[in-house]
């Protein structure tokens, strides 16, 4: 049985979904040479009850193995292959016994096997379930770091502006920001650049040179609020 491809799976995880692989095909190598052995030695109804629990230990070991690997579009429907590989299988095996006693199995068989696709798939769907809730936990938890983040950059760039501000209008400056650029020897661009710090404006050398001009230390500017 071969590991449902998946692009989006890694090369790691290739890796690991192979050694799966693997090791199931020893597993069922084993699992099956077990029960060929008892099964040449039962007759009648001890047919019908070993092969009815081969059916659906095998089952198991398949279905196991595909709750192992990530998730997958073909899951739902790879179950239902395996129950029809899987009822196929114990038709062969219980070809020679009574029909009725025969029927009689399948059809117990049957619904059993629909029954355990009902707890994978509902399985399935709860782990699905809860890793999208993490997800949407992650990303509103993202999201609201990202919006305080924004919050407090807006709260720094508007402090910023206000320092700027009260240099230019204390002392009866009444500067616009084009003198102030000239009296400190920057361009307004740059000096606009440092309140928002936008670096591809300005050099650390020039903000430095700039605070000094204005008497503003660098731990003061950088104070959020």
């Amino acid at each position: 049985m071969k590991a449902p491809k998946n692009p989006a799976i890694p090369l790691a995880g290739v890796k690991v979904l192979e050694t799966l692989d693997f090791q199931l095909k020893y597993d069922l190598g084993q699992f099956d040479a077990y029960y060929l052995d008892r099964f040449a030695q039962a007759l009648g109804p001890e047919l019908v009850i070993l092969a009815k629990q081969y059916t659906l230990d095998r089952f198991d070991k398949l279905t196991g193995y595909l709750s192992r690997l990530p998730a997958y579009p073909r899951y739902a429907t790879d179950l239902e292959r395996q129950q029809t590989a899987a009822l196929k299988n114990l038709k062969t095996i219980l070809r020679h016994i009574d029909p009725a006693a025969r029927n009689d199995a399948i059809t117990s068989v049957t619904l059993q096997l629909s029954a355990k696709i009902v707890r994978l798939q509902s399985a399935k769907n709860r782990a699905a379930a809860s890793s999208l809730e993490q997800q949407l936990t992650e990303q509103l938890a993202s999201s609201r770091s990202t919006q305080t983040a924004a919050d407090a950059s807006r709260r720094l760039r508007l402090r910023r502006a206000e320092i700027v501000k009260h240099y230019r209008k204390s002392e009866r400056r009444e500067m616009s920001m084009q003198d102030l650029a000239h009296a400190v020897g920057h361009s307004s661009t740059a000096i606009y650049g440092m309140i928002n710090g936008d670096t591809t404006r300005y050099n650390v050398d020039a903000l430095e040179r700039f605070l000094a001009k204005i008497g503003i230390s660098p731990e003061e500017w950088n104070r959020p609020s």
